[in-house]
């Protein structure tokens, strides 16, 4: 009971899987930005166009695609084939990710029987679903724009204590000099460095991501990359991309519930839906794929808090498998992080374990350790809550207004009472005036009330 409690489980006795959701990246791609200080014709480049994948990237997810076949077809007999109640794809509305999905697809699930009676033609179409990028919370939350809370948060990260260490902290001697650069030299120096020689404006780290991508894809494609671009320079990219990818979302818990927040939610009301329906009749969802990027693994696990914090940024065909096991009445979720060569058909990954839990944690611990970083309504929690610079930009034309009237009757107020004053003292000043003439004293009986018949009215 101890040990169910505190979420460690000793070994199952007979685990049955029960869902399998599946998060991966794109394949290899071309680069996206063009470097005008590397090549200011970087499109031309890439025939098939800036972002797009390329044929080595289909090559990947086919193999990816062949690698879960045999995994969840063929040993296992998890699945027979593909069936649309069983089998869900969902895929951001970017290229590259939708032809990842089809690519890996094809690996899935060659066509068996032919449905075209075409021996040649050695495919079978599965849908591959999506919505527009800026209406896409699930797979990219953090995209700029769709969530304005987020968006104010990411901008305050370079006044953070991690961000400003980052900054300052000494890149190796020869990475330095590799730029041009007297060693020692930091961080910000070296970013705005390699900045500079790409022709890319701007300072610091927040620009350097998709140096060191372009760089990359030009390098792994063979095309020229300048001469400064070193093994030392290489390596130093590589460390600020492998930080920079995870910091973007890990900043705060709220960071990470707007993010990688609302993935996490939609993978518990599917494993919800499963358990509800272990018993029921009739065909139920069994696997769910995810084509996405980087990006949102990254955002995917500093939502988890997973062990991943010395992993390198995600590569391309990386995938993370999220299993739903049941050992008698109890279910587990177990997550195991693939990012190895794609080409090794018998590489499994490595699992990925939440603080406070076991590799197979007990799904109701999982909900329980998961709950903060689950948004409850992530488009109300998105609103940003920017301070204002004065108290007027907090009001709208009818408080404006209700301002304006109750400042106005207030000086209005404010007149009068100094008129009457003045008044009041005015008459108190001609009474011991017309006292001192006619020999009245402040014991006088005579009263303020007789003033008028005195003379001393207002128009004195």
């Amino acid at each position: 009971l101890l040990l169910l409690l505190l979420g460690v489980t000793s070994t199952l006795a007979s685990p049955q899987l029960q869902l399998v959701q599946i998060l991966f990246r794109h394949g290899d791609r071309a680069s996206i930005d063009v470097l005008p200080g590397v090549d200011a014709n970087e499109a031309a480049a890439w025939p098939d166009g800036l972002g797009q994948l390329s044929a080595e990237g289909m090559r990947q997810h086919y193999h990816v695609g062949q690698h879960f076949r045999q995994k969840y077809i063929v040993d296992s007999n998890f699945i027979q084939k593909y069936h649309h109640t069983q089998f869900n794809v969902r895929s951001t509305d970017i290229d590259r990710a939708l032809m990842s999905a089809e690519s890996q697809l094809a690996g899935w699930f060659p066509p068996s029987p032919n449905p075209f009676n075409n021996s040649a033609l050695v495919w079978q179409p599965i849908p591959v679903h999506t919505v527009p990028t800026d209406q896409d919370s699930l797979l990219l939350p953090y995209d700029a724009g769709l969530c304005p809370k987020y968006d104010q948060l990411v901008a305050q990260h370079g006044q953070t204590v991690a961000w400003l260490d980052k900054v300052h902290t000494l890149v190796p001697a020869q990475a330095c000099m590799d730029v041009n650069l007297t060693a020692p030299c930091n961080n910000y120096d070296f970013a705005t460095r390699v900045l500079g020689l790409a022709g890319v404006p701007g300072k610091g780290l927040p620009h350097l991501y998709w140096v060191s991508d372009t760089l990359f894809c030009r390098a792994t494609h063979k095309l020229s990359v300048p001469q400064w671009y070193t093994p030392a320079v290489v390596a130093q990219l590589q460390a600020l991309l492998d930080w920079f990818i995870y910091s973007e979302y890990e900043g705060s818990v709220t960071e990470r519930r707007l993010t990688g927040g609302t993935l996490v939610k939609n993978m518990i009301s599917l494993m919800n839906a499963n358990i509800a329906n272990d018993t029921a009749a009739g065909q139920q969802l069994k696997v769910q794929l995810y084509s996405a990027h980087d990006t949102t693994l990254a955002a995917f696990f500093s939502a988890l808090d997973t062990n991943h914090f010395n992993l390198p940024s995600p590569p391309y065909a990386a995938a993370v498998i999220v299993e739903l096991f049941r050992d008698t009445s109890l279910y587990y979720v177990k997550i195991t992080y693939r990012n190895e060569s794609v080409d090794n058909m018998t590489y499994e990954g490595q699992p990925l374990k939440l603080a406070g839990c076991a590799v197979m944690c007990e799904f109701s611990q999982f909900v329980r350790l998961t709950a903060a970083v689950v948004p409850d309504d992530w488009a109300s929690e998105c609103q940003a809550t920017e301070a204002p610079t004065s108290l007027l930009q907090t009001l709208s034309s009818k408080n404006l207004i209700g301002l304006w009237v109750a400042l106005s009757l207030v000086l209005t107020a404010a007149v009068i009472f100094a008129v009457l004053f003045y008044r009041r003292k005015a008459r108190a000043r001609r009474m011991q005036l017309y006292n001192a003439q006619n020999g009245f004293n402040k014991y006088s009986n005579h009263s303020d009330d007789e003033d008028t018949e005195l003379g001393l009215n207002s128009s004195i």
